[in-house]
């Protein structure tokens, strides 16, 4: 008799403690749906202009982050991240508050920080020259931004596999937010990289510039009218005049070096052309 009691009270101890751990999670999610939704600015930022309302939503994800964070490393949850099979979905979803939290907390920030510092920049150096100097300035900080942010993005992608439907569409919905938003930064960082050298930060850069009209494309499949150059010299563009492919023909095709001949003839995917004869057939 005193064993069936106990076994009714320690069913009572465990009801009560499995009830307060669903609520809980409830609490998580709720917290955590609201944390991704203001982090969905993050992949919005088009240019600058938003750059205000995307900081604010930022600082109101950190008030919910922190809030899930804390109740899903609470006692109650670090006692049942210990039981066998489900206890990797609570491992999970504490992972998943840890990371999300250290976004917020940390990367996000940063790379809001070096944006900010941009948007209130002197880019212009009048006369249509571009200020180098602040990009040249934001590309550590931005590069130091991305990687701790795809670090903590691939933190996420390596926690434990859920077993409960609950905790894998929550995983699933906050993967493809976050892999979203890292695809973003990094192509933002890896603009930031290229860019000076683009504009001629360290010497001067010549590009061809290569033109076609509407009824040019129709014809000939893609065959270009005009070629003309460009000149970057520390910010500064310069456009020179345009001339006729006509006038290219008689220099017959390029003398591509081994790197060009390896880059845009071999490795592809596209088969390039040195010839301006050839640019309807090919790139």
């Amino acid at each position: 008799m005193l064993i069936l009691a106990l076994l009714v009270v320690l069913l009572g101890v465990s009801g009560f403690f499995g009830l307060k751990l669903y609520s809980e999670a409830k609490q998580v999610k709720a917290h955590e749906e609201q944390a991704m939704q203001l982090l969905g600015g993050v992949t919005d930022l088009g240019n600058l202009d938003n750059l205000d309302t995307v900081s604010q939503q930022i600082s109101q994800a950190k008030t919910e982050t922190a809030a899930a964070n804390e109740i899903a490393h609470g006692t109650l949850w670090n006692i049942a991240s210990k039981a066998p099979v489900y206890g990797d979905d609570i491992t999970t979803v504490q992972g998943m508050t840890s990371v999300v939290d250290s976004l917020v907390s940390d990367s996000v920030p940063q790379f809001m920080n070096v944006l900010s510092t941009l948007k209130s920049a002197q880019l212009s150096s009048g006369d249509g020259q571009l200020n180098l100097q602040p990009i040249l300035e934001a590309q550590k900080n931005i590069a130091t931004a991305n990687q701790s942010l795809q670090q903590q993005v691939q933190k996420y992608q390596q926690l434990p596999k859920a077993h409960i439907g609950m905790v894998k569409n929550a995983y699933a919905t906050g993967n493809t937010q976050l892999t979203k938003m890292a695809d973003k930064v990094n192509q933002l960082s890896g603009t930031f990289q290229i860019l000076p050298d683009f504009l001629g930060s360290d010497q001067p850069r010549t590009y061809a510039l290569m033109a076609m009209t509407t009824s040019e494309e129709r014809s000939s499949g893609g065959l270009i009218g005009s070629v003309g150059v460009v000149t970057t010299d520390n910010g500064k563009i310069s456009i020179g005049d345009f001339r006729s492919d006509g006038e290219y023909i008689p220099y017959g095709a390029g003398d591509p070096t081994e790197d060009e001949q390896r880059i845009f003839r071999q490795w592809g995917p596209l088969n390039m052309s040195f010839d301006v004869r050839d640019l309807a057939v090919y790139p």
